[in-house]
């Protein structure tokens, strides 16, 4: 009896692996942002680069592109005028790689709170089928406040020296001050 339910759990495994394995479609094309997560301030603009990978066959050719971004209501302006200039139209040979590439900016407007904004950029692109697909890369920008600048490490470490030289005579002061009195 367990010989038979072995075999028959074992043939519906085998069914269920064959079901999964023609459902899955894996996508031919790759996108890779070099530089997915932005820090700014108001005024600055911050550009996004990127590569797009033809992992298998056919040949494919790039169509479009779409975007989805959390805009800080109206603060952050997204231009893809790069995109359109680098990709749009290209053919992808299989195995060959498109970039890394200038694919779109975000500039940060007066008015944008400090915060993340996260967005997914996709591309369209036709198989050889006429028919689109599309390809996710999420993205964020982080707006830092006004005034705030990021600290360099150089700048830390050159502060940190400083202050220790600065306690370190204050410390000499105070020994030769007390070596003074006991005489």
């Amino acid at each position: 009896m367990k010989t038979k339910q072995r075999f028959t759990m074992a043939i519906l495994a085998l069914g269920m692996l064959t079901l999964l394995s023609i459902s899955v479609k894996a996508d031919p094309l790759t996108l890779t942002l070099t530089n997915p997560n932005q820090i700014g301030t108001v005024g600055s603009t911050l550009t996004f680069a990127g590569s797009v990978t033809n992992v298998a066959v056919p040949a494919v050719q790039i169509v479009s592109s779409q975007i989805t971004f959390n805009d800080g209501g109206g603060t952050l302006l997204f231009d893809d005028s790069p995109f359109i200039s680098n990709f749009l139209f290209q053919t992808v040979a299989p195995g060959a790689t498109l970039g890394p590439l200038d694919m779109f900016t975000v500039e940060i407007l007066a008015g944008a709170a400090p915060g993340t904004y996260s967005g997914v950029f996709s591309i369209l692109y036709d198989n050889g089928t006429n028919t689109l697909e599309t390809n996710l890369f999420t993205f964020s920008v982080t707006v830092q406040p006004t005034g705030a600048p990021i600290p360099e490490p150089t700048t830390i470490l050159l502060l940190g020296s400083g202050l220790t030289g600065i306690a370190s005579l204050v410390r000499r002061r105070k020994r030769n001050a007390a070596a003074m009195l006991k005489q």
